[in-house]
């Protein structure tokens, strides 16, 4: 559910995140444990085009299923309320913890 969510709002996502955001997603990914040093430092040094890394992030995310998708789009809110507002994602956190209850 969370990695259709992620499908979803990719466009989006790649055209509005900042480098700053996406450094910042990283480095929770990986104390989070979703992804790895290595997997972290291939978005960063593959690329220096932040469209790029937003894309890379996004899709290594998404390949690992709905678990790590739904704690990145936690780490997006935190990072960034703004832009997870502008995604939806913020209303979808809150429909998934709605529906848990």
């Amino acid at each position: 559910m969370a990695d259709t969510k992620l499908r979803e709002v990719r466009t989006q996502f790649v055209a509005k995140v900042n480098k700053a955001v996406i450094y910042g997603v990283l480095d929770d990914l990986q104390e989070e444990q979703v992804l790895n040093e290595a997997e972290t430092e291939e978005v960063k040094q593959q690329s220096t085009l932040t469209q790029e890394q937003a894309r890379m992030l996004i899709d290594g995310v998404r390949r690992k299923g709905p678990s790590a998708s739904l704690i990145a789009i936690k780490c997006l809110c935190s990072r960034d309320a703004f832009l997870a507002e502008e995604l939806g994602l913020k209303a979808f956190l809150a429909e998934l913890e709605g529906n848990l209850r």
